[in-house]
């Protein structure tokens, strides 16, 4: 009979490499034997990088885990265990101290909406409406809060890669006669203190209704007020090349009442919804004017197609609601995820419905994924900040599409209840699990402006109204 010590170690790393984080952790501790596995590069490269096609690793946008020295890995694959270990928990506790950092100064308090949280970093940032500033954060109190004023945003859109993060922004209103495109650039790297510099800054054609960026381009999709067709204005900000990308399917973009862009996978996708229909479409990146050396001339008009991956139904249990509204909508790696609040009035019945499709991005899906859906409910609705008409519903997907940070409203009115939940999405088996995190005494979730989520490290941001951003670490 073979012991452990007789099993080839090349056999035994070929099989912990298949097993999930959880799981390869309990594998290790086994004996002192497959306890020396640990030291292979093979096992830990293996393990991460079937990981990261799930869901978000502990360390930095952009880094190739198959380049890590092996104390990297084992310290990546630590951390990771430690986020998915937690949430698994049936109530997940806090695990470290809760920071709480100011990043207006007493005399200027204001809430500030959280615009992007840069993954397995300290750094948040954030948009105060009334001083329409841009604010730079580090939740870790390292490097002092910086900011820049942009002016009223009306539409955003991120893009991030290893050591920048670049932010989109269409400053004014549709009904303004005049808008303007500028993008801001947030440069970071170990030992630096982060930078802010807006890298372009320049009028649009026609008002803009979503946007992407990617890369060096910028994609918006104006507002179109006759039957002209449907198209994608893209910019190039560093060349600054300019061109219109004549879109087919134009009818589903310009007669749809809700349309936001997302970067999947490195692909800019379009997401529309109208009388609770998704259709997803895969953006033409083929022809955005990426190269510096291209021989596509300004303000050229250029084909593009669309190329529908999904279209799905939004939840309505047997059609007993009698309306709706969707506080989030979110296309990620893993699908299509959204919050349904949805009424009855005749019962006076609220609830909260998450919902997730798990969608491949390729094309043609098949008919049994497109029809595949998991949702549950809450009593009560996702809440928002009261005294504010302009505060964001308090919901946050994280950027895998793995688990998502909502506060729920459990009843409506003087005597509401806001608790804050955390949801795990996951495809085989398709399910949604919620558990409750119940906070400390001094985090008031009435006084909270928006919410964030950075599944790398394990935290949740909640903005406070009164200008400072605390750091929840669940793990």
């Amino acid at each position: 009979m073979l012991s452990f010590d007789n099993h080839p170690p090349d056999l035994l790393i070929e099989v912990a490499s298949h097993l999930g984080l959880l799981d390869v952790f309990s594998f290790l501790s086994v004996c002192s034997s497959f306890w020396k596995l640990r030291e292979s590069r093979y096992l830990w490269i293996a393990l991460l990088e079937r990981t990261q096609r799930l869901r978000s690793l502990a360390c930095r946008v952009g880094t190739d885990v198959s380049q890590l020295d092996i104390d990297h890995l084992q310290y990546v694959a630590r951390w990771t265990h430690r986020v998915e270990k937690n949430w698994r928990q049936s109530r997940p506790c806090i695990a470290r101290a809760i920071r709480s950092v100011p990043f207006i100064s007493a005399s200027e308090m204001e809430p500030a909406a959280i615009l992007a949280v840069i993954p397995a970093t300290p750094l948040v940032i954030l948009y105060a409406q009334q001083a329409q500033r841009i604010i730079v954060c580090d939740s870790q109190g390292r490097t002092p809060v910086s900011g820049i004023h942009v002016g009223k945003i009306s539409r955003l859109a991120h893009f991030n890669e290893r050591g920048r993060h670049l932010i989109a922004l269409t400053i004014g209103t549709h009904v303004d006669n005049e808008m303007s495109l500028r993008v801001v650039s947030v440069e970071y790297g170990d030992g630096n203190v982060p930078a802010m510099r807006t890298v372009y800054q320049g009028p649009i054609p026609r008002p803009c209704r979503a946007l992407f960026i990617y890369k060096d381009v910028v994609g918006i999709i104006p507002y179109s007020y006759d039957d002209s067709p449907a198209c994608i204005h893209a910019i190039n900000f560093v060349t600054r090349l300019s061109v219109n990308i004549s879109v087919e399917l134009g009818d589903s973009i310009n007669n749809t009442s809700y349309i936001f862009c997302s970067i999947v996978d490195g692909t800019p996708f379009i997401i529309t919804a109208q009388d609770r229909m998704h259709h997803i479409y895969r953006c033409p990146i083929e022809v955005l004017p990426l190269d510096e050396d291209t021989a596509i001339e300004d303000g050229a008009t250029i084909q593009g197609n669309l190329v529908q991956i999904a279209a799905l139904h939004a939840v309505d249990p047997e059609d007993t609601f009698y309306d709706y509204e969707t506080p989030d909508l979110k296309w990620s790696p893993r699908g299509l995820h959204a919050f349904f609040v949805l009424y009855n009035i005749s019962s006076q019945v609220i609830e909260t419905h998450p919902c997730f499709w798990p969608i491949d991005h390729t094309y043609p899906p098949s008919p049994d994924q497109v029809q595949r859906l998991a949702t549950m409910s809450f009593e009560g609705t996702v809440a928002a900040y009261f005294e504010s008409r302009t505060s964001p519903w308090l919901v946050a997907t994280s950027q895998s599409g793995t688990y998502a940070a909502v506060v729920v409203n459990r009843e409506v009115g003087p005597n509401a209840l806001p608790t804050l939940f955390l949801i795990e999405y996951d495809s085989d088996p398709l399910k949604i699990e919620s558990r409750q995190l119940e906070l400390p005494f001094f985090i008031n979730l009435d006084q909270i402006y928006a919410i964030a989520i950075d599944e790398s490290l394990g935290v949740i941001y909640l903005s406070h109204a009164l200008g400072h951003l605390f750091a929840v670490p669940y793990a």
